[in-house]
């Protein structure tokens, strides 16, 4: 039994499953992707603009170059 279940194992939902679990860390989350491996073969980047001062914390330690 789980409490979310998420379809798609891109950047979107892994986003959405931090998000969740910084604020319900006993959340338990299903992520359905249909490929062999999660998150593609994509790299992300974004200026600080994009991404609010609130979720720096969730965010933070996913980043490696500044």
């Amino acid at each position: 039994m789980y409490d979310y279940l998420l379809v798609g194992g891109g950047l979107q939902n892994a986003l959405i499953s931090l998000a969740v679990l910084d604020r319900r860390p006993e959340a338990r989350i299903a992520l359905i992707e249909r490929d062999a491996r999660l998150g593609g073969n994509h790299i992300w980047c974004f200026h600080a603009d994009d991404v609010p001062d609130a979720a720096g914390h969730v965010l933070g330690p996913l980043m490696v170059h500044r």
